[in-house]
């Protein structure tokens, strides 16, 4: 068999030196051996530690692979993502950072070779989410993302030969299907007079807001009053507040949706009595000057519809309910899907009846008069004398 090296003693040295081959052009390099027995052994370990270290470069074990992936600076999907102009968050980063740390990185999986990873293993990592952890299926289904995200990297970039997440499914989910309120209940929530069941004005005005212009909780929390253009009577969404920073609405739609008289009124009222009016301000700050935060939008939400006795866990009633009202009722009245979806942002509502309209809304052109249209149908939702005089 051919020698991978060459072993020799120059003139004038105490030590044996090697060379790769047998090409006297190559450079030599010191075994610091003054024995040829001495230096071929320690040649030989030498080089089986090399290539046992360029084995595991080339297939490293999914931990080391997986180390720098959900970071901001240095996670290649990370990296692609933003060099493609596509949305992705730091908050995002983090989430699926946290994920890939508590249930990806503690499992035995995390120790295979990437290469040499099946779905067999996939598929038994996913057991024991189920399993180990008592995880529910979306959650289940969340950290599986986290999974095929690196394997799908691995294989983008030629660094594994197949990909063993293509065979494996997620875990179907039956969701809970969400229920709306009815006028009667509208009414109650906000009476003329605020601030009605809420502890205070300000609760009235933030869920208000929710209800009339289906704007959804990380929108209306990022509201500024730079943002409210009392003159035209419009909100202006351009940022949403995501869980430690302001990013871009939800869909990247940034769009005016007109207030109703009842919520101007009580936008005007609320600055009237708000201790930070700057245009930097948010309308739903904190002492420190910072937004609202997720818990408090969700616990006075909760406080609220329970002081009501409505059961909202058996109704699934939740603050994105007020959208979902929103919809239903303009929907109910014949109005186009395609201007709803302009009002409140993204595409909600049933998946069938949108592919029927995609073509025909192609070539529609909405305007904001076009949307201003809905601002009489959505007060008239508040008012008492609809429910007597039903369309």
């Amino acid at each position: 068999m051919k020698r991978e090296y060459t072993i020799f003693k120059p003139k004038n040295r105490k030590t044996y030196q090697y060379r790769l081959g047998n090409d006297p052009k190559r450079i030599a390099r010191s075994t610091h051996q003054t024995t040829h027995a001495r230096a071929d052994k320690w040649v030989r370990e030498h080089l089986e530690n090399f290539l046992k270290q360029k084995k595991e470069k080339i297939n490293p074990t999914f931990r080391d692979y997986a180390e720098p992936f959900y970071t901001w600076d240095d996670c290649p999907h990370v990296t692609r993502y933003r060099a493609d102009d596509k949305s992705i968050t730091i908050d995002h980063v983090k989430i699926a950072r946290g994920r890939l740390e508590n249930y990806i990185f503690p499992h035995p999986i995390a120790q295979k070779k990437i290469k040499d990873i099946t779905i067999d293993d996939i598929e038994n990592f996913k057991i024991d989410l189920r399993t180990k952890h008592d995880l529910s299926k979306s959650s289940v289904n969340r950290i599986m993302s986290v999974l095929k995200v690196i394997f799908n990297e691995a294989y983008h970039r030629n660094h594994i030969q197949y990909n063993p997440t293509l065979g494996v499914g997620i875990i179907s989910e039956s969701p809970r299907e969400r229920d709306i309120f009815t006028p009667q209940e509208l009414i109650i929530l906000f009476p003329d007079r605020s601030p009605g069941p809420w502890q205070n004005h300000e609760l009235y005005t933030c869920f208000l807001i929710a209800a009339t212009t289906g704007m959804c909780r990380s929108e209306i929390l990022a509201l500024q009053w730079k943002r409210i253009d009392f003159d035209k009577q419009i909100i202006c969404v351009e940022i949403a507040k995501k869980v430690s920073e302001m990013g871009n609405p939800k869909w990247n739609r940034f769009r005016e949706p007109p207030l109703t008289p009842r919520t101007m009124k009580a936008v005007k009222k609320l600055y009237a009595e708000a201790s930070f009016k700057e245009q930097e301000d948010y309308l739903f700050s904190q002492i420190d000057h910072n937004p609202r935060g997720f818990t408090w939008w969700r616990k006075n939400f909760n406080k609220t519809i329970d002081k009501l006795s409505w059961n909202r866990t058996n109704r699934n009633l939740t603050p994105h309910s007020f959208r979902h009202t929103l919809i239903t009722y303009l929907r109910s009245r014949g109005y186009d899907l395609d201007l709803i979806q302009k009002l409140i942002g993204h595409s909600d509502g049933d998946r069938k009846e949108r592919r029927k309209t995609k073509v025909t809304n192609i070539y529609t052109h909405w305007q904001p008069k076009d949307i201003q249209q809905l601002i009489k149908p959505i007060e008239r939702l508040f008012q008492v004398n609809q429910i007597k005089d039903k369309e």
